[in-house]
């Protein structure tokens, strides 16, 4: 692992060094071109390229390259005999633009290195062609001062020579190197390359015809003007690269023109052809880099919104498909369904739209209901349906019930539901309307049943309330008699009539009990609950008080748990309680010791408890019958009883709101569980009782 990070990091520094190297000799290369025009005019070179190499280095690639460039410049310097002292004010001048430059478009917020607008070029000349070579010039005039080059009395002229130099260069050399990215791309477009080969053509013939080979006789030749021409010709075909290369190339044959002494700047002396070709290039770089820059932008702008529009001509295609969608599966839903559908616009009451299922329910055609008002069907006034259709809207209510008018003259009762949509952009109200007349007439004979039923069955209530009170006397009378009968003249009866004499006396009494247990089950039902808050524990305790002889006879152990204080009926829950305790003493098994636990647990707004006991059990297929009255699962002989003490305690339970059902396991034991209501919070009473 660590030999292949050694070979990369190996590999990586020879691309680095070759990177410097190249720069380096780059610099030299271009360096020497200046050097050599310098050396023609016999003052300073009339473009220095090196300055627009080294700043679109720097621009392009990052900071880094300036140690090559300074090694390019150093080289230079002392190759050219320059001395240490030039050379070190010339190196120095060549790392001061594309470094001034850095610095300042670095804080310029968007700033495009390919310039691509009109602010992009002014940025750059501002730093570069002003700043950055103004910095150059007068570092590389104080070096000529320094090493005797120049005099004191030609400093501001030969500042002004090597800042023009440096600025010209930067302004033709390092545009047209660093919008190279943006060939491609113009290129590829229909007819582009025939026509970069034609303006190719036309300006390295017509460059070389009126720059550098052509004679001039001043400043004023009509010919001189043909570059502006050219420029705009490339800028309007190729923008800014098309335009920035082409003034590289006119400026060359420029140049060239004015040191070989023709073309339009061959002038008397070469001092004043520098200055009017200076001129010139200015004008020329200037407004070719800013109109290309204009077409630039505004292709750029073209461009986007192209774009733009090819965007938003999707977007709306999209849209335009998908409310199609929508609308194919409304319509689709709407239409198809067999609920009856209406559209209604709440602003007039209008019926916007129905579907077949509407126009089959109200016997109109679906055209003449899309005429109609919802205010022609509903039997409301125009202003109460008015009223429901802003309270639809608002959705303060969805669900209505109405009666509607049908074509035949009939009304009947539907329920309507009923909530806003939007389509097409209009806000209507979407309405499902179901027929609820069968319904209704169905509730209606319901609820006369059930009234009929709760008047016959309180007045059966009413009647075996009645009956059983009254016959207690019949009853009583004949066990009295037959007592008294048993007594005065038994010992004139023979045995057999003395045993007739048992069964009716036996008979009677029980049929005393039943009249009374009758009586007790009949009186829940009649009797009027007082409810009010219940301490279970003395409950239990006043129970256990009442059987207490039945207690201590079978020696039963009674285990109970913190009872709660609930809302009831304090007698009822006695009764209760008596019954489903009673119950567990009699239904012992032989000669096992009666063990009942009573318990309770809060289950949500109630309270369930439970008696549990040790004894016979119930089988499983009689669960549902213990609770009816009157109902015996053993003899009388074998356990005594009615059957009437689980139907008591069923209703009293009914009575306080709650459910009563069994858990057994024949010769295993019988656990009874029922709910009571807890004791709501707000009477202040103690959730568990104190007993």
């Amino acid at each position: 692992m660590d030999s292949v990070s050694t070979t990369t990091g190996s590999a990586s520094l020879v691309v680095r060094m070759g990177r410097s190297l190249a720069i380096a000799l780059g610099y030299i290369a271009l360096g020497l071109v200046g050097v050599v025009l310098a050396t023609g005019s016999g003052k300073a070179a009339l473009i220095w390229p090196a300055a627009g190499f080294s700043v679109f280095l720097v621009l392009r690639f990052g900071i880094w390259t300036l140690a090559p460039l300074g090694l390019g410049a150093v080289v230079l310097g002392f190759g050219a005999g320059f001395g240490p002292v030039f050379t070190l004010f010339a190196t120095l001048a060549t790392l001061f633009p594309p470094l001034v430059m850095h610095v300042i478009l670095g804080k310029v917020p968007g700033f495009e290195r390919t310039l691509r607008t009109p602010s992009d070029v002014l940025w750059f000349m501002a730093s570069g062609a002003i700043a950055g070579a103004a910095a150059s010039g007068l570092t590389g005039t104080f070096g000529e001062l320094m090493s005797g080059q120049a005099s004191g009395a030609a400093f501001i002229k030969t500042w002004i020579t090597w800042w023009l130099g440096d600025a010209l260069g930067i302004l033709i050399v390092a545009p047209c190197l660093l919008t190279l990215p943006l060939w491609p791309p113009l290129l590829v477009r229909p007819k582009s390359r025939p026509r970069a080969i034609a303006l190719s053509m036309v300006v390295l013939l017509g460059g070389t015809w009126v720059y550098t080979l052509g004679t001039g006789t001043g400043f004023y030749t009509p010919l001189t003007f043909i570059a502006f021409l050219l420029v705009f010709w490339a800028a309007m075909r190729f923008y800014l690269p098309g335009a920035s290369a082409v003034v590289l190339v006119l400026s060359t044959f420029t140049v060239m023109g004015v040191y070989l002494g023709n073309g339009p700047f061959a002038a008397v002396s070469l001092e004043s052809g520098l200055m009017g070709a200076y001129g010139f290039l200015f004008v020329l770089s200037t407004g070719g880099l800013l109109l290309g820059a204009a077409l630039s932008e505004r292709r750029l702008t073209q461009d986007r919104l192209a774009r733009a529009n090819e965007d938003l001509e999707a977007r709306i295609a999209r849209k335009t498909a998908d409310l199609s969608a929508s609308e194919a599966r409304y319509r689709a839903l709407f239409e198809h369904t067999q609920a009856v559908g209406l559209l209604i616009d709440p602003a007039n009451g209008d019926i916007v739209d129905a579907n077949r299922a509407a126009a089959s329910y109200y016997g109109y055609p679906t055209d003449r209901l899309r005429q109609m008002k919802i205010s022609d069907i509903n039997m409301l006034s125009k202003d109460e349906v008015a009223e429901e259709m802003v309270r639809a809207k608002a959705e303060l209510r969805n669900y209505f019930l109405f009666k509607h008018q049908l074509a035949s003259g009939e009304v009947r009762n539907v329920e309507v539901h009923s909530g806003p949509v939007e389509i097409m952009g209009r806000s209507l109200l979407y309405s499902v309307v179901h027929d609820i007349t069968a319904r209704i007439q169905a509730e209606r004979n319901l609820n006369h049943t059930l009234d009929e039923l709760t008047r016959i069955n309180v007045e059966l209530e009413r009647f075996a309330y009645v009956a059983s009170h009254d016959l207690q006397e019949p009853v009583r009378t004949i066990v009295s008699f037959s007592q008294l009968l048993g007594r005065r003249h038994g010992n004139v009866l023979n045995k057999e009539a003395r045993e007739y004499l048992d069964y009716i006396t036996a008979g009677a009494e029980r049929m005393g009990d039943l009249v009374r247990d009758l009586l007790t089950y009949s009186r829940i039902a009649n009797q009027e609950s007082r409810f009010e808050p219940v301490d279970l524990g003395e409950v239990l305790a006043v129970t256990k008080a009442n059987l207490d002889a039945r207690i201590r006879e079978s020696g039963a152990l009674i285990e109970e748990a913190n009872l709660p204080i609930i809302q009831g009926d304090r007698i009822q829950l006695i009764e209760l309680m008596q019954n489903l305790i009673g119950n567990a003493l009699k239904f012992q098994r032989p000669e096992t010791q009666p063990e009942i636990r009573i318990s309770a647990r809060r289950k949500g707004l109630d309270w369930t408890l439970s008696v549990q006991d040790n004894g016979i059990g119930i089988e499983a297929q009689y669960k549902d019958q213990i609770f009816v009255a009157f109902k015996r699962l053993h003899g009388t002989q074998e356990f005594p009883g009615t059957g009437i003490g689980l139907a008591v305690c069923s209703r009293i339970v009914e009575r306080h709101g709650g459910e009563i059902w069994v858990d057994s396991k024949a010769g295993v034991g019988t656990t009874f569980h029922f709910t009571l209501p807890a004791l709501p919070e707000k009477d202040g009473g103690r959730p568990i009782s104190s007993q």
